[in-house]
């Protein structure tokens, strides 16, 4: 006999321990619209009736023609090419982008700009919504074949591909993504992001694809008989699961196995899901806000605690196939001799002794917080090993712990780690030379990009930034910023990420600012970029440095470390001297030489054309 409320008990212990990756998980489902969409819905259809929207129209400070993007959309401009009316769809989504690149009104906070004229967020999202690249590809196809009506009937086929394709390898296979998750957060109190990816660590991504088109295509078969459909709906409801658990598992014998699991329980999981009617009606008040906090969340673990359980009678009374649900690890703890047994690589760095950090007490507090040490000497080396040993260590502690699920004893091998990457390892210190080499790097870097994009985007070379040297100081400081203030975060990919946006964000506002007060000049605006603040700062800028900052410090930065600690310091002291002073004497030079090719002038004209006109 299922017991809900003790169900409920461990959905929500569970729940509690693995909160961000289940939230996280969900989160996605609603995104693709796998599942809960409701929650979706609900929160855009609060942000297009959102007061400070509506107040602005009714202010009269947007005009309501400001709402006629919404009077057209993408799928208005693929209905007309496919009736045959190419040119009306080609104005339809010349007038989408048109308001769209007008409408750029502070429309959450005063100071927050939703601009959809420049950047590349407010390209692809003035591309989406306008459908332009439908009326690129119809008039592509058209140039190569000549013929009106060849062309549409291969642009409707490559556009049902294309979709078709997304859908199965994204959205619909992301049903048994999830429920993998939330299989491993059952009895296991650290989830690894990695787990997002495990179909493919097994090599079985397809497979799991192939399952998921047949499992959908049922259900929509059966759909059509109205009451048949909600009877297979729970009848198939477990094919999801026993795919997460073996993803080898062939489509029908999947399918199968689920209806003969449900026998006799369809109306025992009809009342579990009529259980949760309470969380519905509250997601309905709060806009669906409380689903995705929360009670999405909830019930899927609820649901995978109810397939665990379904999963053990079947076992029981040894239905057939039920041997195919072999991944027992998910449901019970390896023993510790087993672990270390197939973990014996690992089980041999778990007990090295403790290394003290090298230096004196000033140094050690450095290289403890910062990652920071004077120079590479050869205890720092041998610490900068011992580091390498002590994260395997780590791992294994945590998986003979039992608090991670052992994916070595998954019945179907995962691709395994390149060794060559465990020199990368992040757990290091940097020296000071190393450091100094790093920044120029990195405000080369910076310097060769805008210099790039300038001579893409306007066809002619510009020597960026505020010096006269291919350097742009801004870059090397938050590469820098982000190998030393987020020094603790480190092991934390996630959450190093939103942090170093925050800093980044923080650095370029409060640089702008200070540049714009003291000399009274912009020397960068994103005005019209999608969700600037005061021209500053904007979403596109701080994503772009948010992956910058993770490429730096999980990548490029270990690996530059790693040629540099090869270099003897008496050759790489005179170079890092050499390049401080060039750089300190192009710092003075400037103050009184301002680099007349930085750009400065094209940004100050555009400034004050700016406010000249909204004055």
């Amino acid at each position: 006999m299922f017991d809900r409320k003790k169900a409920k008990s461990i959905a929500k212990a569970r729940l509690s321990i693995n909160y961000w990756i289940f939230s996280a998980a969900c989160f996605l489902a609603i995104f693709f619209g796998v599942e809960y969409t409701f929650s979706m819905e609900s929160l855009s259809g609060w942000i297009d009736n959102t007061p400070g929207y509506v107040s602005q129209i009714q202010n009269g400070k947007m005009p309501m023609d400001a709402l006629a993007p919404f009077h057209h959309s993408a799928f208005d401009v693929l209905g007309e090419i496919i009736n045959g009316n190419a040119e009306k769809g080609k104005k339809i989504s010349d007038e989408i982008l048109r308001e769209n690149q007008n409408s750029s009104d502070h429309v959450i906070l005063e100071k927050v700009e939703l601009g959809r004229k420049d950047g590349v967020f407010a390209t692809i999202a003035n591309a989406v919504s306008s459908g332009s690249p439908f009326i690129t590809v119809y008039i592509g196809l058209k140039s190569m074949v000549g013929s009106d009506n060849i062309a549409m009937a291969l642009f409707i086929i490559i556009a049902i591909l294309i979709i078709f394709v997304v859908w199965a390898l994204v959205v619909n296979s992301y049903r048994v993504v999830y429920r993998r998750i939330f299989l491993e957060g059952y009895l296991y109190d650290r989830v690894q992001i990695k787990t997002f990816v495990h179909f493919i660590r097994v090599r079985k991504y397809l497979k799991i694809t192939l399952t998921m088109l047949v499992y959908i295509g049922l259900k929509i078969l059966w759909a059509l008989t109205i009451v048949g459909g909600v009877i297979k709906h729970f009848s198939f409801f477990l094919t999801p699961y026993i795919v997460a658990e073996n993803p080898d598992i062939s489509p029908m014998t999947a399918i199968t196995l689920s209806r003969d699991m449900m026998n006799g329980h369809k109306m025992e999981c009809f009342k579990l899901w009529l259980s949760f009617i309470g969380w519905y009606i509250l997601e309905t008040i709060t806009l669906g806000i409380s689903g995705v906090v929360y009670s999405n969340a909830y019930r899927e673990a609820c649901f995978t605690v109810y397939y665990v359980h379904i999963r053990a009678l079947a076992k029981e009374k040894g239905i057939k196939n039920t041997e195919l649900l072999n991944d027992d690890y998910l449901y019970k703890k390896a023993e510790e001799s087993d672990l270390a047994a197939i973990y014996s690589d690992y089980g041999r760095s778990a007990n090295i002794a403790d290394k003290k950090l090298p230096g004196n007490k000033v140094w050690r507090f450095f290289a403890n917080v910062f990652g920071v040490v004077p120079v590479y000497s050869k205890t720092e080396e041998e610490y900068f090993r011992y580091n390498l040993r002590k994260t395997k260590g780590n791992m294994y502690k945590k998986i003979i712990s039992g608090s991670m699920y052992p994916g070595r004893l998954n019945p179907i091998p995962e691709k395994q780690k390149d060794s060559r990457l465990e020199s990368l390892n992040y757990r290091r210190h940097y020296s000071i030379c190393s450091l100094i080499i790093l920044f120029f790097m990195f405000a080369f870097i910076g310097w060769a990009w805008e210099v790039v994009f300038h001579l893409v985007s306007e066809g002619r070379f510009v020597n960026r930034g505020m010096l006269h040297g291919p350097v742009i100081p801004i870059y090397g400081s938050g590469g820098i910023m982000a190998l030393i203030f987020l020094n603790k975060l480190r092991h934390k990919p996630v959450l190093c990420f939103g942090v170093s946006m925050l800093v980044c964000g923080v650095m370029e506002y409060t640089t702008g600012a200070l540049v714009e007060h003291f000399t009274g000049q912009r020397w960068w605006d994103y005005s019209g970029y999608f969700l600037n603040i005061n021209g500053l700062v904007c979403a596109e800028g701080l994503f772009v440095f948010g992956i910058g900052c993770m490429i730096t410090v999980y990548l490029a930065a270990p690996l530059t470390d790693n040629l540099l600690r090869k270099i003897r310091l008496k050759y790489l002291l005179p170079v890092c001297i050499g390049l401080m002073v060039l750089f300190t004497a192009d710092m003075i030079y400037s103050k009184f030489v301002p680099n007349g090719g930085a750009g400065i002038n094209d940004f100050k004209t555009a400034y004050i054309d700016h406010y000249e006109t909204e004055l």
